[in-house]
């Protein structure tokens, strides 16, 4: 999980606890919270274990938002995606500022859906879009929306990401693969075929050109797509897909 942009954590106010609890004799880090952050940050992705720890100790002393980032991005880190989603919603419900609060949303929606927690991912995903709407929060969204069998939702929601990203061949490869789900194969095709102008070399976009010929009946030029996939890029992400397909 990526660290928040520090000025965004910084604006957020800390806990009243932290006026109280703050003394002149504090540690020099207290002092930088930009900085404590910084560590933290970089702890959480070397010893989670530890950064856990000194962020609870720094969310006790009244170190705020930058604490209980820290500390979600180590409970993240220790394999606790779903208890880091919860620290991150509560979070993103406390930020005043709506682009930082959609992309705190955004985390801990891309955390539930790799928990396994679609229909959670998908909800957060909708608070970050009301807060900040971006191409990632629709693309998350749509990954969400595949995954309950929602067709015609990820589409939708992919047609949005390309109008924000437009020059983005993976949306777009995304994009065919939803329109094929929905039996819209001709609509397939002209997404992929845009995702390959943009990214000739692209084993996905090269993939779902290959299936969405194949739906219209054009075998032997989605095999040709597949073995071209193959050639040009044999370890990108449409290379197992187009493998399988040639079997």
């Amino acid at each position: 999980m990526r660290a928040l942009s520090l000025l965004s954590l910084l604006l957020i106010p800390a806990a009243p606890a932290f006026a109280q609890s703050a003394a002149p004799s504090a540690a020099p880090s207290a002092a930088h919270p930009a900085d404590r952050y910084e560590a933290c940050a970089a702890r959480a992705a070397a010893d989670p274990a530890g950064a856990l720890a000194e962020a609870q100790g720094w969310r006790g002393a009244g170190g705020g938002a930058a604490a209980r980032h820290c500390e979600a991005m180590a409970l993240a880190g220790l394999g606790r995606g779903l208890e880091a989603a919860v620290a991150l919603e509560s979070l993103a419900m406390e930020t005043p500022l709506a682009a930082q609060r959609g992309e705190i949303f955004l985390q801990a929606a891309d955390l539930r859906l790799e928990g396994g927690d679609a229909s959670g991912a998908q909800t957060d995903y909708g608070h970050a879009l009301s807060a900040a709407p971006s191409a990632a929060a629709y693309e998350g969204r749509a990954r969400a929306r595949a995954a309950l069998n929602e067709a015609a939702g990820a589409a939708a929601d992919l047609a949005e990401a390309i109008r924000l990203s437009p020059q983005d061949s993976e949306l777009r490869s995304l994009h065919a693969a939803a329109l094929r789900r929905t039996g819209d194969a001709a609509g397939a095709l002209r997404s992929a075929e845009a995702a390959v102008q943009l990214a000739p070399s692209s084993s996905l976009a090269l993939y779902e050109r290959g299936a969405a010929r194949r739906a219209l009946g054009d075998s032997a030029g989605a095999q040709a797509d597949w073995r071209e996939a193959l050639a040009r890029d044999p370890n990108g992400a449409g290379a197992a897909l187009a493998r399988a397909a040639l079997r």
